[in-house]
């Protein structure tokens, strides 16, 4: 485990309590080359929203598409059992480690930008 700067210490406990900070901490892990990171501490401080695609490394090709990383990991599994066994089943671990090398995540990231905020209860003329 890599010991955190003390720019980062900084930044990452100013993020804790505020969701403005915890922007900038994001853009920091950005600027650091740490995409992911960014990404996932922006999506915990409400800022954007994140989606894990499958994408077939052979033909480039997309496949479904998740709320968590673990469980577009767990697809990968789940669709290498049925291609194996013909049914869901427990893999061994070689057949996890061969099922995951098929198969890349993509990780989409929309920016959440308020536009216009409406009242939850219809207005007369609104449908």
């Amino acid at each position: 485990m890599t010991r955190l700067s003390e720019e980062e210490r900084r930044l990452k406990a100013a993020a804790r309590d505020d969701p403005q900070a915890a922007g900038v901490y994001a853009d920091w892990l950005a600027d650091q080359g740490r995409e992911y990171e960014a990404a996932v501490q922006r999506q915990k401080a409400g800022l954007s929203r994140l989606r894990f695609v499958l994408r077939y490394k052979s033909t480039g090709e997309l496949g479904s598409e998740y709320s968590t990383l673990s469980n577009a990991r767990g697809a990968i599994t789940g669709i290498m059992a049925r291609k194996l066994h013909g049914r869901d089943c427990y893999l061994s671990e070689e057949e996890k480690d061969l099922a995951l090398e098929h198969y890349e995540i993509v990780v989409l990231e929309a920016r959440l930008t308020p536009v216009v905020v409406l009242p939850a209860r219809a207005q007369k003329g609104q449908a």
